[in-house]
């Protein structure tokens, strides 16, 4: 029963609603006038109702019926209705209600509804008389809002009507904004009123009138940061820091982590958040830290003076006390930190440096407590000097010269015009004495291969030579008035010309004796030194020898024409056989030559039979197609004829008629048989076959 009586009170409500907006609609300063609806009276009369029933009209449910009676626009409910009215006619029907389409304009008048989380407003326009009381009070051009339900707003009291849905955090609705902040943002704009910038906390919706406030803009508020209008927010982590400048009075602001800073670009200026490493600027302050095994330090600006800052700290160093800060690591037997040196004795090295009070050159060496770390300012030392103490080549150390001559090669010194040769070791010397290259002392071999040269006798030929040879004779060397490559150059020259020079004074035989001047100068020397008995045996022997040598001649020599003559043997064998192979050769080319012969004639005797079996082939087409043609155009003849014929006859058939006067008698040609027609009195009675 009480959602019964819910839904009466809800029907009972939305009628008054809409009857009421009805009225809105169709309230008029004018009316149409009295005489229309008599002229429709007598239309109507006149027309045993017709007009009436083209007047009628049935608005469905759920429809406003709409008509036009004096260019007035106006609604009626859902029902039978007619106009009785020659000024009145109806117009499409309009539904009640509408999700899509919630602004809806008839005529001058516009139906709105205001639906829920929706907000809609119109600007204000004087010219209607009867306007309520608080119409009144608003001024001409204001721009206002309408609450929640349908409402009927005419085009001379409002314009620029608008409606929005509150889906977003940020709504345009006319001249006013509606903000609406949730947590995580924040909202902003400038006060035109004071020019101020005023920030909006999360909360209840905002509603900003464009004549209050510009530039309304909301951010989303981030952990690395954000900026608001002319508010910068900056959050400094752990292990940042923060700094910006200050207008007023143009000093530096560190912003220590751990905090939110809300700054304003007036106040405010070069607005920085870097991350703290060892080593990083922040506006004018450089912050470094000072590690194990490293050297930092910085000049001031006033005075000059070079700092050196303890490492194991983080300095944190203005720009207006110091200049940029320094710092290397000391991995280095020499590192240099500003004006100072730090040095570490090396072994195999030689370290030294200047005085600059008196000029004096200063080797550093180990002290007597073992340090052996040296701290050398620029003010006290300057050409500091590090050397490899074992080094082959000459070195500069300060007014000295080093040099350490490996074994097997002798220096030579030269001072004053005077060559002094120095045994292997290492030696430091003044500068008065001038160090030339080294004489090396080693066995040095020189070969010599395929060298060409003439005997005596004017014969060719070629010797290999090896030469050993070593310097006996430093000095003289080192007096030689050029390098050690230029000696070693010459010495080939001489040798090889000097050589050639010797060899070309013996004979070929001299130089080189044959085998039989070997054997006897063997057999000469035995002599000398033999018995007379055992000369006799080698004499013997000799010949013996000898007289073998012979036979083995002679025997050789019967080989060979034994050989000569089975060669000719061969020779004629050789001969007959390769007249039978040409024999042979001639009978297979003939046989070659007629088998060559008889495929000829086959091909001809082919391409022949070939040639009239294809010139038939096309005979007979040809005589076919002949045939053919003659056969069709004899039957095409005969057709015609035909056809000429049956025409002919029967024109003659239609001429054979004759007529008498109780009947006719027709010969017809064409089919051969008679037909007869009698007449009996008015009708005719025809017999055609």
């Amino acid at each position: 029963t009480w959602a019964a009586i819910s839904r009466e009170m809800i029907r009972i409500v939305s009628t008054t609603m809409r009857s009421s907006s009805l009225a809105r609609v169709n309230l008029y300063t004018f009316s149409a006038p009295t005489w229309s609806k008599c002229r429709a009276i007598g239309y109507t009369m006149c027309s045993f109702g017709v007009y009436y029933y083209r007047k009628v009209r049935v608005v469905p449910a759920g429809h406003f019926g709409h008509y036009v009676s004096m260019q007035r626009h106006m609604l009626c409910l859902p029902g039978r209705h007619a106009l009785m009215s020659d000024e009145e006619h109806w117009e499409a029907d309009v539904r009640m209600d509408e999700k899509a389409n919630l602004k809806r304009e008839i005529g001058i008048k516009t139906i709105l509804v205001v639906a829920e989380n929706h907000l809609a407003g119109a600007f204000r326009v004087s010219g209607q008389k009867n306007l309520a009381a608080e119409e009144k009070a608003s001024g001409d051009g204001d721009f206002v809002l309408l609450s929640q339900g349908r409402h009927v707003l005419d085009s001379s009291s409002y314009r620029d009507i608008v409606i929005s849905k509150l889906d977003k955090d940020l709504i345009q609705l006319g001249p006013l904004a509606v903000l609406y902040i949730k947590e995580g943002f924040l909202g902003g704009a400038y006060e035109r009123t004071t020019g101020t910038y005023r920030i909006f906390q999360p909360g209840p919706p905002y509603l900003l009138h464009e004549k209050d406030y510009e530039k309304i803009t909301m951010q989303e508020r981030k952990l690395e940061g954000f900026k608001l209008g002319p508010v910068q927010f900056i959050t400094v982590r752990e292990g940042q820091m923060g700094g910006a400048y200050q207008k007023a009075t143009g000093l530096y602001e560190l912003l220590p982590p751990g905090n939110t800073y809300q700054l304003h670009e007036k106040d405010y200026d070069c607005i920085e958040l870097k991350s703290r490493s060892d080593l990083f600027k922040l506006g004018p302050y450089t912050f470094m830290t000072v590690q194990a095994n490293y050297l930092a330090g910085a000049y001031k600006l006033k005075g000059g003076e070079f700092i050196l800052f303890l490492p194991g700290q983080t300095y944190q160093l203005n720009d207006n006390e110091f200049k940029e800060p320094e710092r290397v690591a000391r991995d280095r037997h020499v590192v240099t930190c500003g004006p100072i040196t730090f040095l570490t004795l090396q072994e195999g090295a030689l370290m030294g440096a200047y005085r600059t009070k008196d000029g004096k050159f200063q080797e550093f060496e180990t002290k007597e407590d073992g340090t052996a770390h040296f701290e050398l300012h620029a003010s006290d030392y300057h050409g500091l000097t590090v050397v490899n103490k074992y080094s082959k080549t000459v070195q500069e150390f300060g007014p000295n010269r080093i040099v350490t001559i490996p074994e097997g090669f002798v220096g030579v010194f030269e001072r004053e015009g005077r060559i002094e040769i120095k045994d292997p070791g290492f030696y430091r010397v003044t500068a008065e004495y001038s160090i030339n290259e080294n004489i090396p002392l080693q066995l040095n071999s020189e070969r010599f291969e395929d060298k060409t040269f003439r005997t005596k006798d004017s014969l060719r030929m070629s010797k290999d030579v090896a030469i050993v040879w070593r310097i006996q004779d430093p000095l003289m060397t080192a007096k030689w008035p050029g390098t050690y490559g230029d000696l070693r150059d010459e010495f080939r020259t001489k040798a090889m010309s000097g050589l050639v020079k010797l060899l070309r004074c013996y004979t070929r035989a001299e130089l080189l004796p044959t085998r039989q001047d070997v054997l006897v100068l063997k057999v000469m020397d035995s002599f000398s030194e033999a018995a007379p008995q055992d000369v006799e045996a080698e004499i013997k022997a000799a010949q013996i020898n000898k007289v073998v040598v012979v036979v083995a001649v002679d025997v050789a020599v019967a080989v060979v024409v034994a050989i000569a003559a089975a060669a000719a043997d061969v020779d004629a064998v050789v001969a007959v056989v390769v007249v039978v192979i040409a024999a042979a050769a001639a009978a297979v080319d003939a046989v070659v030559v007629v088998v060559v012969v008889i495929g000829v004639v086959g091909v001809v005797v082919v391409v022949v039979v070939f040639v009239v079996v294809v010139a038939v082939v096309v005979v007979v087409v040809a005589a076919v197609v002949v045939v053919v043609v003659v056969v069709f155009v004899v039957a095409v003849v005969v057709v015609v004829v035909d056809v000429v014929v049956v025409f002919v006859l029967y024109l003659c058939c239609l001429c054979a008629c004759c007529c008498c006067c109780r009947g006719c008698c027709c010969c017809c040609w064409c089919c051969c048989r008679c037909c007869c027609c009698c007449r009996r009195g008015r009708r005719r009675h025809y017999c055609c076959c």
